[in-house]
């Protein structure tokens, strides 16, 4: 049986949830974050954190925490949206928020299918 390498994944410090991404394609990815981190041209928050934080950065723990179906970005990018709103890491936000029916995309809102998750 094949490893899946996407999905959503987590970047945590000593336990704590910094930064949920997703990718299809983890083991790049976790190479691009480390490239830009150690050039200190990471997103402001998570690179602040790890100057601030991190003396060594192989003591960030990169995991795949969700599979997806499949690689599609439309799924990726929503089954990202979901971890973070649950999870709450510290260095990045969802670009949607949840309401009881509805999932508001900046100015458009569109009504929530409840069924969408089983797709993800």
């Amino acid at each position: 049986m094949k490893e899946f390498n996407y999905g959503v994944y987590s970047i945590k410090h000593k336990g704590k949830l910094l930064y949920i991404g997703s990718s299809n394609d983890f083991n790049r990815r976790v190479k691009e974050h480390l490239k830009k981190l150690e050039s200190g041209k990471h997103k402001k928050k998570l690179q602040k954190y790890v100057d601030e934080n991190v003396r060594d950065l192989k003591d960030l723990e990169f995991e795949l925490i969700h599979q997806t179906w499949d690689d599609s970005k439309i799924r990726l990018f929503f089954a990202e949206m979901i971890c973070i709103l649950h999870h709450k890491p510290i260095c990045n936000n969802a670009v949607f928020q949840v309401g009881l029916k509805y999932i508001s995309l900046g100015k458009p809102v569109v009504e929530f299918d409840k069924d969408i998750l089983k797709y993800l």
